[in-house]
């Protein structure tokens, strides 16, 4: 399972209770969204098509998200 976002997104007592049920945790966050959408991008390694959205308008990266999902897309 992996946690997305620092402790400031995802407290660490989020992070402890789901430890405590036996559930194996990677957290994957930045000292911001850049830097944690960085972080994943490393994670997933690489590919020949992504989609790319502005960190400052959310529903932006919200509104194409599935579709990247569906066609197996990294959304940055």
């Amino acid at each position: 399972m992996f946690i997305i976002g620092s402790e400031g997104a995802v407290s660490k007592e989020v992070e402890n209770k789901i430890r405590s049920l036996n559930i194996n945790v990677e957290r994957i966050g930045g000292e911001d969204r850049y830097e944690t959408a960085v972080k994943i991008a490393q994670k997933l390694g690489t590919t020949k098509e992504v989609f790319v959205a502005t960190g400052l308008n959310y529903p932006d990266a919200l509104s194409v998200s599935s579709v990247a999902a569906i066609k197996g897309h990294q959304l940055y």
